[in-house]
Protein backbone atom coordinates (compact mmCIF):
# COMPACT_ATOMS: atom_id res chain seq x y z
CA UNK A 1 0.00 0.00 0.00
CA UNK A 2 2.83 2.09 0.30
CA UNK A 3 2.67 3.14 -3.52
CA UNK A 4 -0.69 3.29 -3.18
CA UNK A 5 -1.60 5.61 -0.32
CA UNK A 6 0.09 9.09 -1.84
CA UNK A 7 -2.27 8.51 -4.77
CA UNK A 8 -5.59 8.08 -2.61
CA UNK A 9 -5.26 10.87 -0.81
CA UNK A 10 -5.48 13.47 -2.95
CA UNK A 11 -8.44 11.87 -4.70
CA UNK A 12 -10.45 11.78 -1.09
CA UNK A 13 -9.21 15.44 -0.21
CA UNK A 14 -12.45 18.41 -0.64
CA UNK A 15 -12.34 19.57 -3.71
CA UNK A 16 -11.57 23.49 -4.44
CA UNK A 17 -14.31 25.14 -5.04
CA UNK A 18 -13.87 26.17 -9.39
CA UNK A 19 -16.67 28.60 -10.76
CA UNK A 20 -16.22 27.38 -14.11
CA UNK A 21 -18.29 24.55 -15.31
CA UNK A 22 -15.58 23.85 -18.21
CA UNK A 23 -13.17 23.78 -15.02
CA UNK A 24 -15.14 21.26 -13.03
CA UNK A 25 -15.78 18.78 -16.06
CA UNK A 26 -11.95 19.35 -16.66
CA UNK A 27 -11.08 17.87 -12.49
CA UNK A 28 -14.24 15.34 -12.99
CA UNK A 29 -12.35 14.13 -15.72
CA UNK A 30 -9.24 14.09 -14.33
CA UNK A 31 -10.42 12.57 -10.92
CA UNK A 32 -11.90 9.57 -12.88
CA UNK A 33 -8.76 8.93 -15.28
CA UNK A 34 -6.75 8.79 -11.54
CA UNK A 35 -9.38 6.12 -10.07
CA UNK A 36 -9.19 4.04 -13.34
CA UNK A 37 -5.36 3.96 -13.07
CA UNK A 38 -5.24 3.09 -9.11
CA UNK A 39 -7.44 0.49 -10.04
CA UNK A 40 -4.81 -1.23 -12.05
CA UNK A 41 -1.92 0.01 -9.83
CA UNK A 42 -3.69 -1.76 -6.60
CA UNK A 43 -4.59 -5.07 -8.64
CA UNK A 44 -1.70 -5.33 -9.81
CA UNK A 45 0.13 -4.61 -6.15
CA UNK A 46 -2.30 -6.97 -5.00
CA UNK A 47 -1.60 -9.97 -7.31
CA UNK A 48 2.56 -9.96 -6.71
CA UNK A 49 1.78 -10.05 -3.15
CA UNK A 50 -0.63 -13.09 -3.95
CA UNK A 51 1.90 -14.68 -5.55
CA UNK A 52 4.38 -14.13 -2.41
CA UNK A 53 2.16 -15.50 -0.53
CA UNK A 54 1.80 -12.25 1.62
CA UNK A 55 -2.24 -12.69 1.67
CA UNK A 56 -3.18 -10.28 4.21
CA UNK A 57 -1.18 -7.23 2.79
CA UNK A 58 -2.71 -8.32 -0.79
CA UNK A 59 -6.54 -7.19 0.97
CA UNK A 60 -5.76 -3.85 1.10
CA UNK A 61 -5.55 -2.84 -2.17
CA UNK A 62 -8.05 -5.37 -3.31
CA UNK A 63 -10.52 -3.35 -1.19
CA UNK A 64 -9.40 -0.08 -2.67
CA UNK A 65 -9.88 -1.33 -6.07
CA UNK A 66 -12.86 -2.76 -5.76
CA UNK A 67 -14.38 0.52 -3.88
CA UNK A 68 -12.68 2.67 -6.93
CA UNK A 69 -14.84 0.40 -9.91
CA UNK A 70 -17.99 0.42 -7.50
CA UNK A 71 -17.33 4.11 -7.80
CA UNK A 72 -16.74 4.39 -11.41
CA UNK A 73 -18.77 1.18 -12.91
CA UNK A 74 -21.10 0.43 -10.38
CA UNK A 75 -21.93 -2.36 -8.28
CA UNK A 76 -22.37 -5.59 -9.18
CA UNK A 77 -20.35 -4.68 -12.47
CA UNK A 78 -18.15 -6.90 -14.01
CA UNK A 79 -15.43 -4.25 -13.98
CA UNK A 80 -15.63 -5.39 -10.02
CA UNK A 81 -15.07 -8.94 -10.79
CA UNK A 82 -11.12 -8.64 -10.89
CA UNK A 83 -11.37 -7.15 -7.14
CA UNK A 84 -13.16 -9.63 -5.82
CA UNK A 85 -11.48 -12.38 -7.15
CA UNK A 86 -8.15 -11.15 -5.63
CA UNK A 87 -10.14 -10.82 -2.82
CA UNK A 88 -11.20 -14.54 -2.94
CA UNK A 89 -7.69 -15.79 -3.06
CA UNK A 90 -6.37 -13.87 -0.64
CA UNK A 91 -9.14 -14.79 2.19
CA UNK A 92 -7.99 -18.47 0.50
CA UNK A 93 -4.91 -17.91 1.11
CA UNK A 94 -5.90 -16.48 5.23
CA UNK A 95 -7.56 -20.26 5.29
CA UNK A 96 -11.30 -17.78 5.42
CA UNK A 97 -13.16 -20.08 3.31
CA UNK A 98 -16.35 -18.71 4.00
CA UNK A 99 -15.04 -15.15 3.09
CA UNK A 100 -13.44 -16.27 -0.05
CA UNK A 101 -16.66 -18.26 -0.94
CA UNK A 102 -18.39 -15.22 -0.33
CA UNK A 103 -16.20 -12.62 -2.92
CA UNK A 104 -16.63 -15.48 -5.11
CA UNK A 105 -20.30 -15.15 -4.82
CA UNK A 106 -20.24 -11.88 -5.71
CA UNK A 107 -17.86 -12.66 -8.65
CA UNK A 108 -20.05 -15.09 -10.10
CA UNK A 109 -22.85 -12.61 -10.10
CA UNK A 110 -22.21 -9.98 -11.74
CA UNK A 111 -20.41 -12.30 -14.31
CA UNK A 112 -23.66 -14.33 -14.70
CA UNK A 113 -25.52 -10.29 -15.57
CA UNK A 114 -22.64 -10.28 -18.37
CA UNK A 115 -22.79 -12.57 -20.73
CA UNK A 116 -20.32 -10.92 -22.64
CA UNK A 117 -17.99 -11.24 -20.09
CA UNK A 118 -14.59 -12.48 -21.74
CA UNK A 119 -13.54 -15.94 -21.13
CA UNK A 120 -10.19 -14.78 -19.33
CA UNK A 121 -12.11 -13.83 -16.63
CA UNK A 122 -14.51 -16.75 -16.38
CA UNK A 123 -11.17 -18.85 -16.64
CA UNK A 124 -10.32 -17.08 -13.13
CA UNK A 125 -13.59 -17.14 -11.51
CA UNK A 126 -13.19 -21.43 -12.15
CA UNK A 127 -9.77 -21.52 -11.17
CA UNK A 128 -10.65 -19.45 -7.98
CA UNK A 129 -13.45 -22.22 -7.10
CA UNK A 130 -11.13 -24.66 -7.94
CA UNK A 131 -9.19 -23.91 -5.72
CA UNK A 132 -11.82 -23.14 -2.97
CA UNK A 133 -13.07 -26.60 -3.24
CA UNK A 134 -10.02 -27.94 -3.02
CA UNK A 135 -9.18 -26.00 0.06
CA UNK A 136 -12.92 -28.10 1.48
CA UNK A 137 -11.49 -31.56 0.06
CA UNK A 138 -14.42 -31.19 -2.34
CA UNK A 139 -11.81 -33.05 -5.05
CA UNK A 140 -14.09 -34.13 -7.75
CA UNK A 141 -15.61 -31.38 -7.50
CA UNK A 142 -12.39 -28.88 -7.54
CA UNK A 143 -11.43 -30.60 -10.71
CA UNK A 144 -14.79 -29.74 -12.13
CA UNK A 145 -14.11 -26.08 -12.21
CA UNK A 146 -10.79 -26.57 -12.74
CA UNK A 147 -11.59 -28.08 -16.43
CA UNK A 148 -13.75 -25.34 -16.88
CA UNK A 149 -10.79 -23.15 -16.25
CA UNK A 150 -8.50 -24.90 -18.53
CA UNK A 151 -11.29 -24.84 -21.52
CA UNK A 152 -12.36 -21.00 -21.10
CA UNK A 153 -8.73 -20.29 -20.74
CA UNK A 154 -8.13 -22.27 -23.84
CA UNK A 155 -10.77 -20.28 -26.02
CA UNK A 156 -9.03 -17.17 -24.79
CA UNK A 157 -5.27 -17.79 -25.47
CA UNK A 158 -5.14 -21.02 -26.36
CA UNK A 159 -4.48 -24.64 -24.23
CA UNK A 160 -0.15 -24.02 -24.64
CA UNK A 161 -0.66 -20.59 -22.99
CA UNK A 162 1.18 -20.01 -20.06
CA UNK A 163 -2.41 -19.00 -18.65
CA UNK A 164 -3.69 -21.97 -19.11
CA UNK A 165 -0.31 -23.70 -17.42
CA UNK A 166 -2.35 -23.08 -14.01
CA UNK A 167 -5.10 -24.53 -14.22
CA UNK A 168 -2.84 -28.07 -15.78
CA UNK A 169 -0.87 -27.52 -12.64
CA UNK A 170 -3.56 -26.89 -9.74
CA UNK A 171 -5.35 -30.13 -11.82
CA UNK A 172 -1.88 -31.87 -11.08
CA UNK A 173 -1.89 -31.37 -7.34
CA UNK A 174 -4.90 -32.78 -6.74
CA UNK A 175 -4.39 -35.73 -9.03
CA UNK A 176 -1.32 -35.86 -6.82
CA UNK A 177 -3.20 -35.89 -3.35
CA UNK A 178 -5.80 -38.63 -4.39
CA UNK A 179 -2.54 -40.86 -5.37
CA UNK A 180 -3.42 -40.68 -8.53
CA UNK A 181 0.61 -40.40 -9.41
CA UNK A 182 0.95 -41.07 -13.32
CA UNK A 183 -2.25 -38.67 -13.96
CA UNK A 184 -0.18 -36.28 -11.56
CA UNK A 185 2.82 -36.28 -13.20
CA UNK A 186 1.29 -36.31 -16.90
CA UNK A 187 -0.11 -32.65 -16.26
CA UNK A 188 2.81 -32.05 -14.17
CA UNK A 189 5.04 -32.01 -17.45
CA UNK A 190 2.54 -30.33 -19.37
CA UNK A 191 3.17 -27.29 -17.25
CA UNK A 192 7.00 -27.67 -17.77
CA UNK A 193 6.29 -28.18 -21.66
CA UNK A 194 4.51 -24.84 -21.93
CA UNK A 195 7.11 -22.84 -20.31
CA UNK A 196 9.90 -24.47 -21.56
CA UNK A 197 8.36 -23.39 -24.90
CA UNK A 198 7.14 -20.47 -24.20
CA UNK A 199 10.97 -19.12 -22.82
CA UNK A 200 12.05 -20.86 -25.83
CA UNK A 201 10.22 -18.73 -27.77
CA UNK A 202 11.20 -15.29 -26.32
CA UNK A 203 15.03 -15.63 -27.22
CA UNK A 204 13.59 -15.52 -30.88
CA UNK A 205 11.01 -12.84 -30.11
CA UNK A 206 11.69 -10.58 -27.07
CA UNK A 207 7.83 -9.07 -28.05
CA UNK A 208 6.05 -12.32 -26.81
CA UNK A 209 7.16 -11.40 -22.97
CA UNK A 210 5.85 -7.59 -23.31
CA UNK A 211 2.26 -8.49 -21.57
CA UNK A 212 4.12 -11.20 -19.25
CA UNK A 213 3.79 -9.64 -15.84
CA UNK A 214 6.10 -10.36 -12.73
CA UNK A 215 3.48 -11.80 -11.06
CA UNK A 216 2.57 -14.19 -14.04
CA UNK A 217 6.57 -14.95 -13.69
CA UNK A 218 7.09 -15.40 -10.28
CA UNK A 219 4.35 -17.58 -10.57
CA UNK A 220 5.77 -19.60 -12.99
CA UNK A 221 8.69 -20.45 -11.35
CA UNK A 222 7.07 -21.21 -8.37
CA UNK A 223 4.88 -24.09 -10.56
CA UNK A 224 8.28 -25.19 -12.08
CA UNK A 225 10.56 -25.75 -8.86
CA UNK A 226 7.34 -27.26 -7.14
CA UNK A 227 6.86 -29.94 -9.99
CA UNK A 228 10.82 -30.79 -9.95
CA UNK A 229 10.19 -31.42 -5.87
CA UNK A 230 7.27 -33.61 -6.82
CA UNK A 231 9.42 -35.22 -9.01
CA UNK A 232 12.29 -35.59 -6.07
CA UNK A 233 9.78 -36.52 -3.49
CA UNK A 234 8.47 -39.41 -5.71
CA UNK A 235 11.21 -41.03 -7.80
CA UNK A 236 14.49 -39.80 -5.97
CA UNK A 237 17.16 -36.59 -7.50
CA UNK A 238 18.92 -39.74 -8.99
CA UNK A 239 15.76 -41.35 -11.05
CA UNK A 240 16.44 -40.96 -14.70
CA UNK A 241 12.60 -39.27 -14.73
CA UNK A 242 14.28 -36.70 -12.66
CA UNK A 243 17.33 -36.25 -14.09
CA UNK A 244 16.23 -36.47 -17.73
CA UNK A 245 14.04 -33.22 -17.33
CA UNK A 246 16.18 -30.59 -18.48
CA UNK A 247 13.59 -28.42 -19.96
CA UNK A 248 12.14 -28.25 -16.67
CA UNK A 249 15.97 -27.05 -15.08
CA UNK A 250 16.32 -24.89 -17.68
CA UNK A 251 13.02 -22.62 -17.59
CA UNK A 252 13.78 -22.37 -14.04
CA UNK A 253 17.16 -20.61 -14.42
CA UNK A 254 15.69 -18.49 -17.51
CA UNK A 255 13.04 -17.33 -14.51
CA UNK A 256 15.75 -16.91 -12.00
CA UNK A 257 18.12 -15.10 -14.18
CA UNK A 258 14.71 -12.59 -14.80
CA UNK A 259 14.72 -12.18 -11.15
CA UNK A 260 18.41 -11.55 -10.34
CA UNK A 261 17.97 -8.73 -13.18
CA UNK A 262 14.88 -7.38 -12.52
CA UNK A 263 15.59 -4.42 -10.08
CA UNK A 264 18.26 -3.10 -12.90
CA UNK A 265 15.05 -2.74 -15.20
CA UNK A 266 15.69 -5.67 -17.56
CA UNK A 267 12.93 -7.19 -18.69
CA UNK A 268 12.28 -10.72 -20.02
CA UNK A 269 12.56 -9.78 -23.64
CA UNK A 270 16.13 -8.35 -23.40
CA UNK A 271 17.23 -10.98 -22.03
CA UNK A 272 15.87 -13.11 -24.60
CA UNK A 273 18.05 -10.82 -26.87
CA UNK A 274 21.26 -11.37 -25.26
CA UNK A 275 20.69 -14.69 -24.35
CA UNK A 276 20.31 -15.22 -28.69
CA UNK A 277 23.47 -13.19 -28.91
CA UNK A 278 25.35 -14.83 -26.64
CA UNK A 279 24.62 -18.54 -28.58
CA UNK A 280 25.77 -17.03 -31.79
Amino acid sequence: MHKISPLIGPLRATPQIIGSEEERARREYTVQMSKRALIDLCQQEASKLLVQGRYDLAVPGAIQALAFSKEIFGDGSIETVPPYLLLSEANLGLGLLQSAEGFLSMANWSILKTPECSNAIRSQLHRNFGKLHTAQNKLDEALDDLSKDVYCSSLEVGPEHIDTSAGFFLIANIFYAQRKVESSLAFYDKVVDIWYKFLASVRNDANLAENVGKAQLSEGMDMLTRVLNTRVNLLGDTHIATVRLPSAWLAINWLRLYAAKESRGRSLGSLGIEYSARKR
